[in-house]
């Protein structure tokens, strides 16, 4: 008799050893001269956490107001990227690309037709920002997106 768990957690591992020599990691460096006065950026432009304490932060075109966004340094038209995002425990997150064109000094309005795509938890439930909301049914709490 097979024993599918064992059969399943070896087709895994061989498709993640493959998937090693496909993909490549690639930090992703946050742009401090978009992030709006209510995020905090660690050191390194690696983390970003959000504070209730206000950032004495320079005004620039760059820059989003009052939405609490920050974009990464590099930007991108065309291919295939991935990022791993650590959630862990979080009780509120909001994570996804935005268009060169989306708005910064105004609330963002998160949508696909504002050039946001967006999946977020929030109030316990979780959603896509679609117009309206796509509810995402999860069969546990992630830890990465």
């Amino acid at each position: 008799m097979i024993d599918v768990a064992k059969h399943l957690g070896s087709l895994s591992f061989t498709i993640w050893e493959k998937m090693l020599h496909i993909v490549t990691y690639t930090p992703v460096t946050m742009d401090p001269n978009t992030a709006t006065s209510s995020l905090v950026i660690s050191d390194d432009l690696a983390t970003v956490n959000i504070t209730s304490d206000v950032q004495d932060v320079p005004s620039n075109p760059e820059r989003f107001y009052p939405s609490a966004c920050v974009l990464g340094s590099e930007g991108f038209s065309s291919g295939k990227h991935c990022w791993e995002v650590q959630v862990e425990d979080r009780t509120f997150w909001a994570l996804g690309v935005v268009s060169q064109s989306s708005g910064r000094v105004r609330f963002l309005h998160i949508q696909l037709a504002a050039g946001c795509w967006v999946i977020h938890l929030r109030k316990g439930k979780y959603a896509a920002c679609t117009t309206p909301w796509t509810p995402l049914t999860l069969k546990k709490k992630p830890q990465r997106i």
